[in-house]
């Protein structure tokens, strides 16, 4: 926009120039002189020219301003949505791993054989593929829940209360970061919305 702007004030300053030459070519004197003649004969036309060039000017750049202001909000609308829609998802999956994690301390309290180990073994499988391995949080959660279902299957009751007991503060920690992660995404797409305002 302003690219168009500068064009249009050098095709401006090219057009005028030969009207310019001809009408100083009237005066008497030499260039300064012919030029000040000129300026004293046409200064309310000058002025009017002026200003007319000014506020085109003015106009221009003015909507160049307001355009950038407003691609610059729709650029952080957009990443706030995007910010915001992956707290859902993050909520989501926080929720879903929730109800696994208990579905899966029910299978193990309350299994009456080994058929139901193959509903554990689901299960476990669901926390795994949630748990980001990357993280030594979730990486000892998943392998406390891989020890766990080879003691259920090798049916060693002994072992079983301590794994459980470790799973379950694992889970409170994982699930604290997450909740925390979460918390901290949202304030973030909040900070982010009150700049825009």
């Amino acid at each position: 926009m302003i690219y168009i702007a500068i064009i249009f004030l050098f095709f401006a300053i090219l057009a005028i120039t030969p009207p310019l030459l001809v009408v100083l070519s009237d005066f008497e004197g030499g260039f300064f002189e012919k030029i000040e003649e000129f300026i004293s004969v046409y200064d309310g036309t000058l002025i009017a020219l002026g200003t007319l060039f000014l506020v085109s000017l003015l106009a221009i750049l003015t909507t160049h301003l307001s355009n950038v202001a407003a691609d610059r909000r729709e650029r952080s609308n957009r990443r706030i949505q995007a910010e915001l829609k992956l707290s859902d998802f993050r909520q989501l999956w926080i929720n879903e791993l929730r109800i696994d994690l208990a579905v899966y301390m029910a299978e193990v309290r309350f299994r009456k054989n080994r058929e139901d180990l193959s509903r554990l073994e689901e299960v476990s499988t669901r926390i795994f593929l949630r748990l980001n391995q990357n993280e030594e949080d979730a990486f000892k959660l998943g392998g406390m829940i891989a020890k766990l279902v080879r003691v259920v299957r090798a049916e060693n009751y002994d072992e079983e209360d301590e794994i459980v007991s470790e799973i379950l503060r694992l889970s409170r920690v994982v699930l604290k970061k997450e909740w925390e992660r979460l918390k901290s995404d949202l304030r973030t797409a909040q900070v982010d919305n009150s700049e825009l305002t």
